[in-house]
């Protein structure tokens, strides 16, 4: 007999021995064996009294009104300009009195990777510049600006540089954190 017979018959033994041992088992109904529990009786069970969590009016009542206030991306429906960005307004709209800090805004970008660029470049260049995002009618606009500058007179002479230097159209806006 040859090896390669001799390996087939030797395979076919061992699956005819697997199969007399395991088949029965298989088949025999027995399976494994469970024990019936009984079921659990009411007076068993301690009854734990678990408080009810007590709702903060307050926090809904801020929660709601925030939903009222903001748009799904964060933007104030009034204003359009993004919650926890620095606040930048038309420097003429306020009389100057209330005013306690300006921004001098370089630019704008529907890109935000070009503002993220200018506002690299101005960081590099020793300037405290930011971002503030507002959205527009065509969309959402990344501003660029230097600030805060404690006094317009400041902002104005840093406005006149940066328009400079930049080749931009720098403009003094009002700056609210």
């Amino acid at each position: 007999m040859t090896n390669s017979k001799r390996h087939r018959v030797t395979g076919a033994v061992f699956l005819i021995a697997v199969a007399v041992i395991v088949l029965p088992m298989l088949f025999d109904g027995a399976g494994l064996q469970t024990e019936p529990m009984s079921p659990l009786e009411l007076d068993e069970m301690d009854p734990v009294a678990i408080d009810a969590p007590v709702l903060d009016t307050e926090a809904i009542a801020e929660a709601d009104e925030m939903r009222r206030r903001l748009d799904d991306e964060a933007f104030e429906r009034a204003t359009g300009q993004r919650e926890g960005d620095p606040r930048l307004s038309d420097a003429d709209s306020v009389s100057h009195a209330a005013v306690e800090a300006w921004a001098v805004q370089i630019a704008s970008f529907s890109d935000r990777d070009k503002a993220v660029a200018l506002r690299e470049r101005l960081l590099k260049d020793g300037h405290a510049a930011f971002l503030s995002d507002v959205k527009r009618v065509s969309g959402v606009s990344t501003r660029v600006a230097v600030g805060p500058i404690k006094h317009r007179a400041d902002a104005e002479s840093l406005q006149a540089e940066l328009a400079k230097r930049y080749a931009a159209d720098a403009i003094v806006v009002r700056f609210e954190p």
